[in-house]
C-alpha cells in the first residue's frame, strides 16, 4: 500500500495531469462516463487564480491515486531553480 498526500499543490497536480493528457500518457475509457462529464465541467476560478471547488471529485481521486507515482509516468519536470529532474 502506498499512502497518497496532499503536499503537491492542485496547481502542480493540473499541470502534471494536464501535460500526461497532451501527451498521451493519460487515457480515459469512454465508460468511464462520470469522469469524462467531470473532466468537461471542470472550471476555473479566475478572481482567486485556482480550481473552483466543484465537479472535481473524480478528478481529484484520480490524482491521488498516481500522485505516488509520478516519477514512473511521462516526462521530465523542470524544476523550480530551473535544473531538469525525474519527477521525485
Amino acid at each position: 500500500f502506498v499512502n497518497s498526500y496532499k503536499k503537491v499543490e492542485i496547481i502542480d497536480r493540473i499541470n502534471l495531469q494536464l501535460g500526461w493528457l497532451q501527451q498521451g500518457y493519460y487515457l480515459v475509457v469512454d465508460t468511464c462516463t462520470e469522469h469524462i462529464a467531470e473532466l468537461e465541467r471542470y472550471s476555473w476560478d479566475e478572481k482567486k487564480d485556482k480550481p473552483e471547488d466543484r465537479n472535481d471529485h473524480t478528478i481529484n481521486s484520480s490524482q491521488y491515486a498516481w500522485l505516488p507515482y509520478r516519477g514512473m509516468i511521462g516526462f521530465k519536470e523542470d524544476r523550480k531553480d530551473g535544473a531538469d529532474q525525474e519527477n521525485e
